[in-house]
């Protein structure tokens, strides 16, 4: 018999369990074998093409395993927004009347919403102060005024203090708080 055909009927029946259409388009291109160029299949020859889709996927996947949206910023945004806009429909309903200033301040909201994992992101801080990003040795600390600082320059501004220890009072950098360190919260992200 053909070869060709001895082949397709061999993969027809080694590659059915797991084909997932890509070998059930390679099997049909062999009918084509002669004339792939001028064929249904031609696209398979463009190596352009191929490049650029193998360069697309390959920007997808390093996206996914960095946990970085696949879309732009902007469309990650609208479709983040189409997803929580009926919860916040329903919650302003809720809130009518007596509890409308508790949005209308600014302060937050009541509710938490969960976008799911698409829209998880990992968290990083740069501290206002010393311009550097958390690490594990100098992670964000929560001043009791609700401001946020490194925990390395929440530790100079104590030290201004000539006491020196945990009870040592400094001014909040952008408020004006007093606090301690003792008083400030570490912070995971």
């Amino acid at each position: 018999g053909n070869g060709r055909l001895d082949g397709t009927g061999d993969c027809r029946g080694d590659c059915r369990p797991r084909a997932d259409g890509r070998v059930g388009k390679m099997m049909g291109a062999l009918a084509f074998a002669d004339r792939l160029d001028s064929s249904p299949y031609a696209e398979m020859l463009d190596e352009k093409a191929q490049r650029e889709k193998i360069a697309h996927i390959f920007i997808q996947e390093c996206l996914a395993g960095l946990e970085l949206p696949r879309g732009s910023p902007l469309s990650t945004l609208v479709d983040a927004g189409t997803l929580a806009l009926p919860k916040l429909a329903k919650l302003a309903t809720v809130l009518k009347g007596k509890y409308a200033s508790i949005c209308a301040d600014g302060s937050g909201l009541p509710l938490e919403i969960d976008l799911g994992p698409s829209f998880t992101r990992h968290s990083t801080f740069t501290c206002p102060i010393s311009k550097e990003a958390a690490t594990p040795t100098n992670p964000p600390m929560l001043l009791p005024c609700g401001h946020v600082l490194a925990l390395g320059s929440a530790t100079k501004l104590a030290r201004g203090d000539s006491r020196g220890s945990r009870s040592a009072r400094f001014k909040c950098p952008y408020c004006p708080a007093e606090s301690t360190m003792a008083a400030v919260q570490a912070l995971t992200l």
